[in-house]
């Protein structure tokens, strides 16, 4: 800091003795030297103003103050300069880093949504198995029931033929029963007729013709029972 002092001083006070350009030059290296140091406006100003206090308190000579405190001016705005340089770049970097910002956050929120997304179509995929598995639970209820009622089915079709087998046992004993009676009744019938031959030939046709419709009933009886159990056995 006391070397750029010192510096910034001497270069101050030629400028403000001749006000020649080129001095203006020197400001600027000046102004650099503070960049290069991290020193800001502030401190240049204290520098400056340090320097031009100075400068005003030894005599005067050829040139007044008013002289030497706008030369002493304008090469203060030289001075300046890189460190305005620095302030646009440190501005423009800072309004870039703010659009970075800006595009950060707005890529954030565009996650933030995008995980909602995600997490909405997790929850309606959970629903969708929930729903399966209910769905699979169902039906493998429905086909236990289906398998039990295929089972009461099964009993009642074995029931159904053991009363069907018993019934046709049932008929199978009357059918029994009515051939043995009307049998025994033409056996007597015809042990009748045989003796009757010889005591009246004229009742022996009438004898005959009762033992054939007794024959005839018999077949007919007998073809009705067996259509009949013919029938059950189909259905």
């Amino acid at each position: 800091m006391s070397e750029l002092a010192a510096d910034y001083l001497a270069g101050l006070r030629l400028h403000s003795e001749d006000g020649l350009v080129a001095h203006l030059q020197g400001a600027r290296q000046l102004g650099a030297t503070a960049v290069s140091m991290g020193i800001g406006t502030l401190e240049l100003a204290k520098i400056h103003e340090a320097a031009l206090t100075t400068i005003l308190s030894t005599p005067a000579g050829v040139v007044n103050e008013d002289a030497k405190t706008t030369r002493a001016t304008v090469f203060f705005n030289e001075a300046l300069t890189p460190i305005e340089k620095t302030h646009r770049s440190a501005l423009a970097a800072a309004a870039e880093l703010h659009g970075i910002h800006t595009d950060l956050d707005q890529r954030t929120r565009d996650l933030i949504a995008s995980q909602g997304q995600v997490i909405q179509k997790i929850e309606e995929r959970k629903s969708v198995e929930n729903a399966l598995r209910s769905s699979e639970e169902a039906a493998a209820e429905l086909l236990v029931q289906s398998r039990m009622l295929e089972e009461e089915l099964r009993e009642m079709t074995r029931r159904t033929f053991s009363a069907n087998e018993a019934e046709r046992k049932q008929m199978s004993l009357h059918l029994q029963d009515t051939i043995a009676q009307t049998m025994l009744g033409i056996h007597v019938r015809l042990l009748a007729l045989k003796s009757a031959v010889s005591l009246n030939h004229e009742d022996i046709a009438e004898r005959i013709a009762t033992t054939e419709r007794l024959m005839a009933q018999s077949v007919k009886t007998i073809g009705s029972f067996a259509s009949a159990l013919n029938i059950d056995r189909e259905n």
